[in-house]
């Protein structure tokens, strides 16, 4: 069978321009020409367009274009001769030669294969939920309840106040890039504020606090125990504070730190000071006893007081 090419413009061509190829099958032979078509019939005679000689064709890039691909990775390490393409679930091996194999094994394969099919599985049992009518619950593909987390800006407001406050962050942690991140991510709703709004919300959460514990102990009628002490920093800033002890109805013992501050010296008369303030500032009548370490002024000042 002889191969043809059409000899002039309007004459209609069977081959696509951007389809040509190099093609030898035994005796026909296609060439492709950027003037025009050159055919090499089996009785070895030529014909070209416009009857220019023809320039030797050039072999397209052959390109994956089955999407069998996006599931198998050709082995680089094997010949062209014998190429091979692993699976990229279960790491099976198949040829791929594209003129002796082709894709309908790797196709066959991917449609079968057993760890794809449970990957696949498990990415839509996650994805697919089904609402549960009157209820604050979904269910999975699998029947599973899950329980819908309602948004409550006010609480994840204190939270991250009392996260400041005990692990003694700066108010400036709510600017870092990290913690904002974390924040888009764990709870998008959420917008945080800024740390000059932090400060005023920590200052907030401690006089909600401070009301709850003085309620509590005029409430309960019990009485109250003192310890303090004084001491030096290593900034040479003299500080003091007073914890109260006390039990509940239930007898169960509550410690709570009453006054943390800043004082000029370790005089008695400053010691006594600083307590009959905490005591006025507190609302606490029911005293029973005074604890503190055995140094000269703490005597004098019990003797004041």
């Amino acid at each position: 069978m002889n191969a043809y090419a059409p000899t002039s413009a309007t004459s209609s061509c069977p081959i696509d321009d951007e389809e040509l190829e190099t093609y030898d099958d035994e005796s026909d032979e296609f060439e492709t020409d950027t003037q025009g078509i050159r055919c090499v019939g089996s009785m070895g005679t030529s014909h070209s367009r416009g009857g220019r000689p023809p320039i030797p064709g050039k072999k397209r890039l052959r390109v994956k274009r089955s999407s069998v691909w996006d599931h198998f990775t050709k082995d680089k390490s094997s010949s062209e001769e014998f190429s091979t393409a692993n699976c990229n679930y279960c790491g099976r091996q198949y040829k791929c030669h594209p003129t002796r194999n082709g894709t309908s094994n790797i196709l066959y394969h991917f449609r079968n294969c057993e760890k794809y099919k449970s990957l696949k599985a498990r990415e839509d049992s996650s994805s697919k939920f089904t609402f549960v009518a009157g209820e604050n619950q979904i269910s999975d593909a699998s029947g599973n309840n899950l329980i819908i987390a309602k948004y409550y800006e006010k609480i994840i407001r204190e939270t991250l106040c009392e996260m400041i406050i005990v692990d003694e962050f700066p108010f400036s942690v709510v600017e870092k890039k990290g913690v904002r991140k974390m924040f888009r991510v764990l709870e998008p709703r959420f917008t945080l504020p800024s740390c000059y709004t932090m400060m005023k919300d920590c200052v907030k959460l401690f006089m909600t606090k401070r009301d709850l514990i003085k309620k509590k102990l005029l409430m309960a009628g019990q009485r109250i125990c003192l310890t303090t002490d004084t001491w030096t920093s290593i900034q040479n800033m003299n500080y003091m504070v007073i914890i109260g002890h006390f039990i509940d109805h239930s007898w169960k013992y509550h410690k709570r730190i009453l006054a943390f501050c800043q004082v000029s010296d370790h005089k008695a008369i400053t010691i006594t000071k600083e307590i009959e303030q905490c005591l006025v500032e507190w609302g606490i009548k029911n005293l029973l006893a005074i604890t503190l370490d055995n140094a000269t002024a703490n005597d004098k000042a019990m003797t004041e007081f």
